[in-house]
């Protein structure tokens, strides 16, 4: 596996008097494999579409995360730093708690997160949803929206 030091574009939306206020996009280097790009079929760069990529925290396996009022390739991510792998065959969080969608289109949209992923709270990016379980988040093109949600542990 050949690692390719790659940039990435991302969108950071804070929290200010119940309002998003859109920051500057920056860009932050990322390592990237060409196997992983590949392996999803998903074009890089992102040439008219933007990622959302969803971190739990704490960590842990059986979230769900569903992408309203647009498309997107639902991934989960399998392992950690050099050896993630993004999955598009699985239906929720592994161990690691990293989800996310590929190829959105530019707009702001609504995630809403299940199985085990209940009463969440937006701490990076995104802000509370319209509805009960989810969030909302803005993509750009060419960036990727990251999210972090602060989740209680899910009960036995």
């Amino acid at each position: 596996m050949r690692l390719v030091p790659l940039l990435m574009s991302v969108l950071i939306i804070l929290l200010v008097g119940g309002c998003n206020e859109v920051i500057t996009p920056t860009t932050a280097p990322l390592t990237m494999t060409i196997q992983d790009n590949e392996s999803v079929d998903s074009p890089y760069p992102r040439i008219g579409t933007g990622e959302i990529l969803i971190l739990l925290q704490p960590e842990f396996a059986g979230a769900t995360f569903d992408l309203v009022g647009a498309t997107g390739k639902a991934y989960y991510q399998v392992g950690r730093n050099v050896n993630a792998t993004l999955r598009l065959d699985l239906t929720a969080t592994t161990d690691n708690g990293v989800g996310g969608f590929l190829e959105v289109p530019p707009g702001t949209f609504r995630v809403e997160f299940g199985g085990t992923a209940k009463d969440c709270i937006p701490t990076w990016a995104g802000w509370p949803g319209d509805v009960e379980n989810s969030v909302r988040v803005r993509v750009l093109e060419g960036h990727v929206s990251n999210i972090t949600l602060r989740c209680p542990l899910p009960q036995p």
